[in-house]
């Protein structure tokens, strides 16, 4: 076990000297250093230039979440315009200076470079929003079904989740939102899997956990204490059913296949039924129960699996594998008995073991909409690069819109992506948005929204934000099939 006090002592920053400015204290700043020097002739050059620090400030992280910016800015550029617009008129009574500014800045929609920055800045506020809520449907279960994390994987998260929690001040609250932790802590999962993954033959559970904490103690000031302990006992809670579906998945998928026979619709709909009768049988089961049927039915599909693989009298594909395997299951799943309590147990397993198959299915669906996205779009270039987030935002808002020509060449209309889209793109936010464009890296006071590192197999170089703007402005409209 680690040392609480020295991680506490480790993790959190020394106070800070200057109080950080919130996010619309931030803004205001910004418009009176772009337009506040008296006496300086003030043109629509200074607003161009203004809308290029915003533009970085959004795809660059300051210490402000997303949601904190957006809200700093309104819904849409054209309240950025507002403001501006409203300190340039008082600045223009008593200052004649401005008064050149004032009568542009009323005129901007005519300038086309303006217009064309105040649109990208609209979109980005937009797909924002669209893909916090995205966020909000997802847990970290769902990120630890994805990595297939293994119950050795999942004691040692919880644990240095614990031990975190142990160090964080229950009045002390993150500048993220719980949305945006959550994302930090899927990108910790990330990490850690593939180091593991990487690691030596025998190494691969301690170069988890020594990662997973390493990287912990490394952001402990990003997260709120109620934060952590939430997650940890989402994941303790959701043990069982990440183990089961890593079962049913190990080997192959036929029998989750075989059991899913339906839409991917239908899937979704067996899937939030099967989620709340097993929540309600759950209720009225000792946990001793409860791990006795989840161990039960691990055991029947591990046995399934090997006989569809190794028995040609279970292959799903023939008439008769399917009729065996019906048996199979109704042998487990089904009981003769009138004694209430063994109809009880029966249903139970059943219940359990369609829930298991059915968010099997939801993560073979989700990984393959999750390779769509990445490769079948192209944007899998983009992401493995560090594009700017505007683009990469205004691309995924193109996704779930059902306006764009990828969408329909991707065959993701919105009305037929449903719930497992959605998952994954929340999914792809999470892992590779946010971390390749630096929005949940670095210190509070230490990153610079100047730089953005822009990486790929072959090299590493720096762009200037200013350019990746540059390249956004070219881009947003082409992935917006406009």
């Amino acid at each position: 076990m680690l040392n609480v006090a020295a991680w506490r002592q480790e993790s959190h920053p020394k106070p800070q000297t200057q109080k950080l400015l919130t996010a619309d204290e931030y803004l205001e700043q910004q418009i009176v250093k772009a337009f506040g020097n008296n006496g300086e002739t003030a043109d629509v050059n200074k607003f161009k230039e203004f809308l290029n620090n915003i533009q970085e400030w959004i795809l660059s992280h300051s210490g402000h979440s997303l949601e904190q910016k957006k809200t700093a800015i309104g819904e849409s550029a054209d309240n950025l315009l507002g403001k501006v617009k409203s300190y340039v008129n008082e600045k223009a009574k008593a200052n004649p200076a401005f008064v050149q500014l004032q009568n542009q800045l009323n005129d901007a929609a005519t300038n086309t470079v303006i217009d064309t920055q105040l649109k990208v800045i609209t979109e980005s506020l937009k797909a924002i929003d669209g893909h916090y809520e995205n966020l909000k449907g997802l847990k970290l279960s769902d990120k630890a079904i994805q990595l297939a994390l293994s119950e050795t994987d999942l004691k040692n998260s919880t644990a240095a989740l614990d031990q975190l929690a142990d160090t964080l001040n229950a009045s002390q609250k993150s500048a993220f939102s719980d949305d945006e932790q959550k994302a930090l802590l899927s990108l910790f999962l990330d990490k850690a899997k593939k180091a593991s993954n990487e690691a030596s033959e025998g190494q691969g559970d301690s170069v988890f956990q020594e990662t997973l904490i390493k990287a912990l103690k490394e952001n402990a000031f990003k997260f709120n204490k109620s934060f952590i302990q939430s997650v940890s006992m989402e994941l303790k809670n959701d043990a069982g059913l990440i183990n089961s579906v890593n079962q049913a998945l190990k080997e192959s998928d036929k029998l989750v296949i075989s059991q899913n026979p339906n839409a991917v619709s239908d899937i979704e709909i067996q899937l939030v039924q099967n989620s709340k009768k097993w929540d309600e049988i759950k209720q009225k089961l000792s946990p001793q129960e409860i791990k006795t049927i989840q161990s039960e039915i691990d055991d029947r599909i591990k046995t399934l699996n090997t006989l569809i693989q190794n028995n040609s009298d279970y292959n799903p594909k023939s008439e008769t594998g399917q009729k065996n395997i019906t048996a199979y299951i109704k042998g487990f799943t089904e009981t003769t008995s009138n004694d209430p309590n063994d109809k009880e147990i029966a249903e139970a397993k059943k219940t359990y073991f369609n829930l298991v198959m059915n968010k099997a299915a939801e993560t073979n669906e989700t990984k393959k909409d999750i390779s769509n996205i990445l490769n079948g779009s192209g944007l899998g270039d983009l992401l493995g690069q560090g594009i700017a987030a505007i683009v990469l935002f205004t691309a995924f808002k193109a996704l779930t819109s059902g306006n764009s020509h990828m969408t329909s060449a991707l065959g993701m209309q919105a009305a037929g992506g449903g719930g497992f889209m959605k998952k994954a793109l929340g999914l792809v936010f999470m892992a590779t948005v946010m971390n390749n464009t630096g929005l949940l890296t670095g210190s509070n006071d230490q990153e610079s929204a100047k730089n953005i590192v822009n990486s790929d197999k072959e090299q590493k170089q720096e762009k200037t934000a200013n350019n990746i703007v540059d390249f956004a402005r070219k881009v947003a409209p082409a992935l917006l099939g406009v």
